[in-house]
């Protein structure tokens, strides 16, 4: 069955509405953790939770329902991780207790978790065709609109309440899921046995990596890590992480394509995606940062990030369109060194405001080569047709696992000097480095024609319809 042009737009409006909410969601806890600590008496460390228990059903959500969408198609997989996700949102806005907020918060995670890799994986299919990049761009415009709206959502959160909006989300989202259920085409072929030996040590790994990574005190950050509540629970998580790809490479289909690191260009997307989760940590730290150069309230500091958020939405467009013409290498090397100048900038000279609005511009423009369309178009292109679904998971688990790990670095570096501007000023630096490493890594990237070559791989081989 051949898909109309009415109804690819349709799926494209229907999946970049979906990814919309899963930042969104961000945008309206991050608030309202205080209001949230109050009514369920919790602590500091507890209400960490929130967030832990998210990351944890995100890093398993994302390969397992990518890869349902590989089986079952995107049809099935996309109506269930929306469901999944609304169902999440509105167990958090009725909760009654702080440990029904966690299994809300989880739900929403395992949810969410399938939202970018099934929508990647649908538009790359025969949705958008020829202009993948183009299209796949318009997830980075979601992320830069998302940095837009997500201060005036969370402003709106605290005037109404949390509970309020997410029992207002929770429809919307349940019928983006049924609406993509209607327009998405079914599965054709007879589906393959489901690795259900590696979704249990995925969990087990992430489980007790996520566990011992709440243990850690930022401000103690040395002395909590070889600690006997966190240290140990590491080496576990290794040998877990050592029995997970001895599970993948032996199994039948995989659950993760570890397969695929057989592959430099599949090592040098995911050491970019790696990168992604250290930028989007990067963009979280940035209003404190600016509060404590400028010396200005939050509402205030908000004005100075416009410019990063617009540019984030121009160079998304910029680099999706480029993408199909001139392929991922020079727009990955372009941008990350734009990246990269533009977060030692605010390293070096964090308190001049010219200069942090052009680090902003910066920033903006390079990170959008790794939150829009080039990294992703990466895992379309390297991944044959039915595992693509499988592709964008890992990038999603690739991107997921930086940000946990950057987050615990930076703000340890931040804590360690009292949480003040140099504190904040480090952690750039230390993104800077990392930068430069990726940079260096991107130099062996494949050029246009051997990317077009192994597209064209993809496209002549014979694989069944998903949807």
């Amino acid at each position: 069955m051949e898909l109309s042009a009415a109804r690819r737009v349709a799926i494209v409006l229907i999946v970049l509405l979906a990814f919309f909410f899963s930042p969104l969601d961000y945008s309206i806890l991050e608030p309202a953790l205080p209001a949230i600590q109050r009514e369920y008496a919790v602590n500091e460390q507890n209400i960490s939770w929130t967030y832990a228990l998210f990351t944890m059903a995100m890093m398993i959500g994302a390969p397992l329902i990518a890869k349902l969408s590989d089986g079952r198609g995107r049809k099935i997989a996309f109506g269930l991780t929306m469901t999944i996700f609304a169902l999440g949102t509105l167990v958090c806005a009725l909760a009654p207790s702080y440990l029904i907020l966690l299994v809300g918060r989880t739900l929403q995670g395992l949810g969410a978790g399938g939202i970018a890799p099934v929508s990647a994986a649908a538009i790359g299919g025969r949705v958008a065709q020829k202009w993948n990049g183009t299209v796949l761009s318009l997830m980075g415009v979601v992320v830069g609109i998302g940095l837009l709206s997500g201060p005036l959502v969370g402003d709106l959160a605290l005037r109404v309440g949390w509970q309020t909006l997410f029992l207002v989300f929770a429809p919307l989202i349940f019928l983006l899921g049924v609406l993509g259920y209607l327009f998405m085409l079914p599965v054709r072929h007879p589906p393959k046995p489901f690795d259900v030996r590696g979704l249990v040590v995925l969990t087990l790994t992430v489980s007790v990596f996520l566990y011992a990574s709440v243990q850690i005190q930022v401000n103690q950050f040395f002395s909590s890590l070889f600690s006997l509540n966190v240290f140990p629970f590491f080496l576990l998580a290794l040998a877990l992480l050592y029995l997970l790809i001895r599970v993948e490479i032996h199994a039948r289909d995989p659950l993760i394509p570890v397969h695929m690191f057989r592959e430099r260009q599949v090592v040098l997307a995911s050491s970019l995606a790696l990168g992604y989760g250290f930028t989007r940590t990067a963009l979280a730290f940035l209003p404190a940062l600016a509060a404590l150069a400028f010396r200005e309230p939050p509402t205030d500091v908000i004005t100075l990030l416009i410019p990063l958020a617009l540019a984030i939405i121009v160079g998304s467009l910029g680099a999706g369109a480029l993408v199909d013409r001139i392929g991922t290498k020079i727009i990955v090397l372009l941008g990350l060194g734009g990246l990269t100048l533009g977060v030692l900038l605010f390293s070096f000279f964090p308190s001049n405001e010219l200069l942090f609005l052009l680090a902003g511009i910066l920033s903006g423009l390079g990170s959008a080569v790794l939150v829009g369309a080039p990294v992703r178009y990466m895992f379309l292109n390297e991944f044959p047709l039915p595992e693509r679904g499988a592709g964008q998971g890992l990038f999603a688990i690739m991107w997921t696992l930086g940000q946990q790990i950057s987050t615990l670095l930076l703000g340890a570096l931040v804590a360690a000097r009292g949480n003040g501007l140099s504190g904040y000023t480090a952690a750039y630096l230390g993104i800077g480095i990392i930068l430069i490493l990726l940079t260096i890594g991107a130099m062996g990237l494949k050029g246009k024609e051997a990317e077009q070559a192994t597209n064209r791989d993809s496209s002549n081989a014979k694989f069944p319809s998903r949807g």
